[in-house]
């Protein structure tokens, strides 16, 4: 029986749902370095939870790690490290 495009992607997508998760992560802290706002990151994080739709539990770390990070980033790093990059 031929499958639509469509049903390939989404059964490809199951199949590495670990790694698809694994990337994500990664841009979450991309997303931190690049300073991205986070209303941004938040929407196009949801955006490509959704394309490869990740599950709901995954989705939630994901978006809970990059709130924690952009949110609190004034105590991701102690003031000797601030000090020694304004130098």
């Amino acid at each position: 029986m031929m499958k639509s495009t469509e049903q390939k992607f989404n059964e490809e997508a199951a199949k590495h749902s670990n790694l698809i998760f694994n990337e994500l992560s990664k841009f979450v802290m991309h997303f931190c370095n690049m300073a991205l706002p986070f209303d941004q990151a938040n929407e196009l994080l949801i955006y490509f939870c959704n394309v490869y739709q990740m599950e709901k539990s995954k989705m939630h770390i994901l978006l809970t790690e990059l709130q924690s990070n952009q949110k609190h980033t004034s105590r991701m790093f102690s003031d000797k490290d601030k000090r020694e990059w304004s130098l």
